[in-house]
């Protein structure tokens, strides 16, 4: 037996391209089926990312470093920070209809029987997936630093 519950995840990441220094912020969705023995997370945004973890917080932070060495690898490729900000733009809004359409579903039934997972918080405000990505030109430039979110339920 499995149940789904929409999730939000927000994190910050500093990102070392060729030539340039990235600032990322992910404010994303991910739907999470938990089972007797574990959780997967499916991306919704960003998308074609699934992790697991024997709870919701480390299959967040396999979720997260899956996330973190994808931008790695984009910006090792990317000659220049335009390159790695389209294409990273590109990967997050690509989306699963499928996947998306699970967690508007899983979202509704949250909302009808008020259902809570592991402690955590429920926010019920609508936060929109998007995904920020600065070019840091200086090391005194601080406007990147962003505080990560802990995974809450979507309500």
């Amino acid at each position: 037996m499995s149940n789904f519950y929409p999730l939000l995840l927000g994190f910050h990441e500093a990102v070392v391209g060729q030539g340039y220094y990235a600032s990322v912020y992910v404010a994303g969705r991910v739907l999470a089926e938990v089972f007797e023995d574990g959780v997967w997370l499916y991306g919704v945004h960003p998308g074609a990312i699934a992790q697991s973890g024997d709870n919701v917080q480390e299959a967040a932070v396999n979720f997260r470093n899956t996330f973190r060495q994808l931008m790695a690898d984009v910006a090792e490729d990317a000659p220049d920070f335009a390159t790695f900000k389209a294409q990273m733009q590109q990967f997050f809004d690509d989306c699963d209809d499928e996947t998306a359409t699970a967690w508007d579903q899983a979202r509704e039934e949250v909302r009808r029987n008020a259902t809570t997972l592991d402690g955590l918080n429920a926010e019920t405000a609508e936060r929109k997936p998007s995904i920020r990505i600065r070019e840091i030109k200086t090391s005194a430039d601080r406007s990147h630093v962003a505080l990560d979110q802990p995974p809450a339920i979507a309500a």
